[in-house]
């Protein structure tokens, strides 16, 4: 396994082999996410069933992940993620031998919560196992490894619905869950960890205490704030930057297409970065600030000037931009809150994901009427700016003991 890995990397007790499990679990995420649809019109689905399975998908990780950051601060965050695995195996060979789209439907909303249950006790059981000076740049080959796999895991379900059916593909995919909770039964449990929460306490008040410690400590409020308007941008940016690419561009699909393999590209050579430079992260928020104002006017130079060039290497900034705050706002989810209460913090967290990304999606056919999509996202890129600048100033006009 060691020689798989990228030479330098922290060899922490357990760590590779989490990592390992990781990377199958999400590649198996991924490759679901193609083989699923494929099956649901072998079974006879349409358009409206796809749209069943997709929120089947979704909602699972509105509702679950606050429940699952609890449980992964109650019981051993190992033993979560491998239930999570085996839960998902179990249902993926259901959906395979069982011929009814119902039950396709109910065992894909069970799939989705093993993935909401396993976020959180993954990201608590990794910063359990490596040291916070380590933190950015296992992150970072973290994130790496994610945008790799979000591209070879659907190109294998095509690969392999080309070869075989959809059944035999979702059979197949089930084992890489199985290969990820055989790597994490390897894991030994953290030394380190924080004792587990006591269960007489209510679940429900254990979401509220995750939720009071978020917004008691000014780091993580505002990193809540600061999140929320990133994933209001990206969720709409989608649909912004294909309208903007036919009407200001005066190109199609195919340009469209090379402006998100430029966004691609800048992600890997963010993570290259804070792989190469972890000690970015001591600057901790205020790094979090500069980045988001160095993307809102990257976004706004995108938006202000209309040429290909310019829209190609902004989109280069903005990706690199991207990954480099994701990497350093999960470093400080990781290591800014108490051990006990980590896995409740990162599934709130990301909880807060979903709703947002839908309500930016809902907003977009609204206002598109009033404005054109150069005009919002110029907006959104001033509203990063504005937001990026307070909280900058904030911290650095005498507030920097509240954002360590």
């Amino acid at each position: 396994m060691r020689s798989l890995l990228p030479t330098g990397l922290p060899d922490h007790p357990g760590w590779r082999r989490l990592f390992a499990a990781y990377a199958t679990s999400k590649f198996g995420g991924e490759f679901t996410k193609i083989a699923l649809f494929a099956r649901t019109y072998d079974l006879g689905g349409d358009v409206s069933t796809l749209a069943f399975v997709g929120i089947a998908q979704a909602v699972p990780m509105l509702l679950i992940s606050p429940i699952s950051g609890a449980l992964a601060d109650r019981m051993s965050r190992k033993r979560l993620a491998i239930w999570a695995d085996l839960v998902r195996a179990a249902c993926l060979l259901i959906i395979a031998t069982v011929d009814d789209l119902w039950v396709l439907v109910g065992a894909t909303v069970v799939v989705a919560s093993g993935t909401a249950l396993f976020g959180p006790a993954e990201g608590a059981l990794e910063a359990d196992l490596v040291p916070d000076e380590d933190i950015v740049r296992v992150s970072a080959v973290r994130a790496g490894t994610k945008n790799v796999l979000m591209l070879l895991g659907p190109a294998a379900a095509g690969v392999m619905l080309a070869a075989t059916t959809s059944a035999v593909a979702l059979g197949l995919d089930a084992v890489t869950f199985l290969v990820s909770a055989g790597l994490l039964w390897g894991v030994p449990e953290p030394m380190t960890a924080a004792e587990p929460e006591p269960a007489a306490q209510g679940l429900l008040r254990s979401v509220a205490v995750g939720w009071h410690a978020v917004w008691s400590r000014p780091v993580l409020r505002v990193l809540l704030i600061t999140q929320t308007l990133v994933v209001l941008v990206l969720g709409a940016q989608g649909p912004l930057l294909y309208e903007f690419t036919l009407k200001v561009l005066g190109s199609g699909p195919e340009t469209f297409a090379m402006l998100m393999t430029c966004l691609g590209l800048g992600a890997l050579l963010g993570t290259v970065v804070m792989w190469r430079r972890p000690n970015l992260r001591d600057h901790g928020p205020r790094l979090i600030m500069a980045v988001l104002i160095i993307d809102g006017v990257a976004l706004g130079l995108f938006s202000g000037v209309g040429s290909l060039l310019v829209c190609m290497v902004t989109m280069v900034v903005m990706g690199l931009i991207s990954a480099v705050f994701w990497i350093v706002v999960r470093g400080v989810l990781q290591t800014a809150p108490p051990a006990q209460l980590r896995g409740r913090v990162l599934g709130l967290f990301g909880a807060l994901v979903a709703p947002i990304e839908l309500l930016a999606l809902s907003a977009v056919p609204l206002v598109i009427p009033q404005w054109t999509a150069a005009q919002i996202l110029g907006a959104l890129a001033i509203a990063e700016v504005a937001l990026g600048g307070v909280f900058l100033v904030q911290s650095t006009l005498g507030r920097s003991e509240e954002l360590p």
